[in-house]
């Protein structure tokens, strides 16, 4: 619905937009506008014959009763789900009010209390605005807010509102706010009413619009005419509003990627055949991870997969056709599927991905491949990938490196929610090193994707900055003799704009919060250091308070949970092992949760404490030198200290080199089976730190002594070896086999 002496015309970026992602998109001219207007004041005219003759109601009611009319009228369309038919606009209240055919309410900046403005002398705006005449019957009396607002329960209603508004005054709202909670706790809907006070109404207003717009239109247009229609799209598609930080975000990177888009296009799916002889534009990639993927064990599956090559228009040109592969299995039933989307690493393309794809498939989801820009079916030669990237460096026109495929991504998504064979509630998406990147971004811009799991992608690219990491481009452009920071800033900025400042991990992640997201690293990736992820992960872990699904040890905590419901397992059989890192996070796994009955970490337990007081602490330290030359720096040191590696472990990790370390962890895990096993020569673990935790862990298993074992096997550092995995095979086998459990 329009404003105040518009037209369904000026609607047309609302209506091109709902309609590019699927809609059917409606416009309306009000009683006494656009079409319906004799005059330059007819709307005006009206109002005054209206408070004259009292024999029509155009101020909101008359044109209720075409809303009303309207909606017989769409549920009996062919092409329109009437189970899914919302509204926005002034009007919107009234008719969601009084026709539940209008599923999904968002009313702007409309929604009053006229009888509260009258009492209280705040109706001047409101009268204002309407001069020649200000009446409606029933308007200050039983069709007001406090009855009208709370009626549309359960149904889901959004109102948002200025702080400021003169003519919706704040303190007529608090009667009919109490009511609607009211109204919407009776109907057990809480979830599916609420309202937002804005401080700042325009541009708050657009941010909570853009974030769901990837709309081919320029920006400029989007600024000047889009305001909150595509709420009602966001209420359906994710079941709840995020925070504000998340809305301005995707705000800021919509605005960005629209800055340099091509000519819009239908969203057209065009069948394509299968490539033959897909582009790798360096050395074939090793299959041995992708083909390790679990997969149900089926009889001849490749002959029960339904394969689909497409080419999705996303855009005008040559890049603008995305090569899609779809695996699924063959089923003639209507049950929608969960879907994952693939991205591959740099290099590589989507058929690279295909034992992935068969994998998910055959586990009975929806599974799809594509080619990033300048790969695959999208590569003109075996350097254009490189190619691209430095000509965005020259002329700044496109953005192949993550964000272009971005969008393709976005688009991807309007497509996928549109299949009747995929459940658009459950669409996840995965990728590895570029792929990971263009994952992690899809994720925290398009709300559709509801799991997330990026692989060696996630990284701080500001971070890397400050400490001279570097990329390979535009170093001879600058006139430098060699690549440094201030190279690699102006690249960043000129491929990827933002993505060293406003789009970076520190902001970028959190925003995905509280879709579930796992970031996979490897721990010495020289790409995606450790360092630059001190302060996204400390983020996301705030923005995931409430569900805090990115903390590994507590990871560990919830999985128990999972596992002692699971019917197919003995909940007092349940053992951990780790190595290293994953050493570590089972001792403090076990410690902390005696669901885990047998724990045996590999070269992960040590002395915290004795290592910073024995200066043994280097190798540790090394294994996450960024992290603590961030520390340093902040310090003021001209090197690490032992006093800064006992402020890292405090920051990151309070208590573990205090009442958490191994003298106090270790032994509180008897009597349930414990298996320490370390190498003699391991100087992240030094044996030294181990000869306390042991003697107080002996004597915690005094009653049950053949319950714990520590061996340091001779020779061997920092490596797991093939006794360990032995002994701690036969280990679980002694104490979590049936018959084989009397002394545990």
């Amino acid at each position: 619905m329009h404003g105040t002496r518009a037209n369904k015309e000026w609607l047309r970026p609302w209506l091109e937009a709902y309609a590019s992602r699927g809609y059917v998109a409606i416009g309306l001219d009000s009683r006494y506008h656009g079409e319906r207007a004799d005059s330059k004041t007819a709307y005006q005219d009206a109002l005054i014959s209206s408070w004259k003759k009292g024999d029509t109601m155009p101020f909101i009611f008359d044109t209720v009763w075409d809303l009303i009319k309207l909606a017989e009228y769409l549920t009996q369309r062919k092409d329109i789900d009437p189970q899914r038919i919302g509204i926005t606009g002034m009007h919107a209240w009234f008719a969601a009010a009084v026709d539940t055919r209008y599923s999904v309410a968002a009313p702007l900046i409309g929604v009053q209390g006229f009888r509260w403005a009258i009492d209280n002398d705040a109706w001047q705006a409101r009268v204002d605005s309407l001069k020649p005449v200000f009446e409606a019957p029933g308007l200050v009396s039983q069709f007001d807010a406090a009855y009208s607002v709370p009626v549309t329960a359960p149904r889901p209603l959004y109102l948002l509102k200025g702080a400021k508004d003169p003519r919706c005054p704040l303190g007529g709202l608090v009667v009919p706010l109490k009511r609607a909670k009211k109204a919407y706790k009776k109907t057990a809907s809480p979830r599916n009413f609420k309202m937002e006070t804005l401080t700042n109404e325009t541009d708050e207003l657009r941010s909570e619009f853009l974030h769901v717009l990837p709309c081919q239109r320029s920006a400029k247009v989007l600024v000047k005419n889009c305001t909150l229609f595509l709420l009602v799209s966001n209420l359906l598609i994710t079941g709840a509003m995020e925070t504000h930080e998340a809305v301005h975000f995707r705000s800021q990177f919509l605005h960005a990627l629209l800055s340099r888009r091509s000519a819009p296009v239908p969203l057209v799916a065009e069948c394509s055949k299968p490539v033959a002889n897909p582009v790798f534009q360096s050395a074939v990639p090793s299959l041995a991870a992708t083909e390790s993927c679990p997969k149900e064990h089926m009889d001849n599956l490749k002959s029960m997969l339904k394969e689909e090559n497409i080419h999705l228009h996303t855009e005008a040109g040559e890049q603008g056709r995305l090569p899609l592969l779809i695996l699924s299995l063959k089923d003639k039933s209507v049950e929608r599927r969960p879907a994952v989307v693939f991205m591959h690493a740099s290099d590589a393309n989507k058929e690279w991905l295909r034992p992935f794809l068969e994998a998910y498939a055959s586990r009975g989801y929806v599974a799809i491949g594509l080619d990033s820009r300048y790969h695959g079916e999208r590569a003109d030669s075996k350097t254009a990938y490189r190619d691209a990237l430095i000509s965005s460096w020259k002329n700044g026109n496109t953005m192949p490196f993550i964000f272009d495929t971005v969008w393709d991504l976005i688009k991807l998504a309007e497509y996928l929610t549109q299949r009747k064979d995929i459940d658009p509630q459950r669409i996840g998406i995965t990728g590895i090193s570029l792929g990971g990147m263009q994952a992690w971004f899809a994720a925290a811009v398009d709300t559709r994707y509801s799991v997330a799991v990026p692989l060696i992608g996630v990284q701080g690219f500001r971070w890397a900055i400050e400490n001279d990491a570097a990329s390979k481009i535009a170093r001879i452009d600058m006139g430098k003799s060699e690549i440094d920071k201030e190279v690699v800033k102006k690249v960043w900025g000129r491929i990827a704009p933002g993505i060293a400042s406003q789009f970076d991990a520190p902001y970028s992640v959190p925003v995905i919060a509280p879709r579930p997201l796992y970031l996979l690293n490897g721990a010495e990736d020289p790409r995606c250091p450790l360092g630059g992820l001190v302060v996204p992960v400390k983020r996301a872990k705030k923005a995931y308070k409430k569900t805090p699904a990115n903390f590994k040890v507590w990871d560990l905590i919830k999985l128990a949970e999972y596992l002692t419901q699971r019917k197919d397992i003995d909940p007092q059989r349940i053992g951990i092992t780790g190595i290293s890192l994953g050493g570590m996070q089972a001792w403090f796994a076990a410690a902390v949760d005696t669901r885990y009955s047998v724990a045996v970490p590999l070269i992960g337990v040590q002395g915290f404490r004795w290592a910073i007081e024995n200066d043994a602490w280097q190798a540790r330290v090394d294994s996450l030198k960024p992290l603590f030359e961030v520390a340093r720096i902040d310090m003021g040191k001209s090197e690490i200290d032992k006093e800064v590696v006992k402020k890292v472990w405090g920051r990151i990790a309070p208590g573990i080199a205090s009442q958490f370390d191994a003298p106090y962890s270790v032994p509180v895990i008897a009597p349930r089976p414990l298996y320490l096993l370390n190498g003699a020569e391991d100087p992240r673990c030094p044996l030294g730190g181990l000869v306390v935790p042991v003697k107080r862990a002996k004597k915690a298993y005094k009653k049950t002594p053949a319950n714990f074992k520590f061996v340091a096997e001779e020779g061997v550092g920092h490596t797991v070896t093939s006794f360990m995995i032995k002994e701690s095979s036969d280990w679980f086998d002694k104490f979590l086999k049936q018959g084989n459990m009397t002394s545990h």
